[in-house]
């Protein structure tokens, strides 16, 4: 039972990498996918969680930052074990996930800037 097990969820994380990985846009030296999706609400949540807790904006963005680039860090020794769903990136997708994650933490800055004024 426990191979059935195994085999049953080792083909739901090769869906979940699939679904993921699923290519929206690409050109020579840029590609989105719903991993973009994610990186965006990570941003954004991150953001979030920084503005209530009513932290100053140098100590939001370094906090933030060091969020983004952690994450990456992270994904990058998951792919050593999870490799369905974690797959390999290159530099270039690395550094669009930071900014995708920057761009979502931006906008819920902006909001919570906005309602300041």
């Amino acid at each position: 039972m426990a191979i059935i097990e195994a085999i049953a969820e080792n083909k739901l994380r090769l869906a979940i990498g699939n679904f993921l990985a699923t290519k929206i846009f690409e050109r020579r030296y840029f590609m989105v996918d719903i991993w973009a999706f994610v990186h965006l609400t990570s941003g954004a949540l991150v953001m979030l969680v920084l503005n209530l807790m009513k932290l100053k904006a140098k100590w939001r963005n370094l906090l933030l930052i060091t969020a983004l680039i952690g994450y990456e860090i992270v994904e990058f020794f998951l792919y050593k074990n999870l490799t369905t769903i974690f797959i390999p990136e290159t530099l270039s997708n690395v550094i669009f996930d930071v900014v995708v994650g920057l761009i979502g933490a931006g906008m819920i800055d902006l909001f919570f800037y906005v309602k300041r004024q």
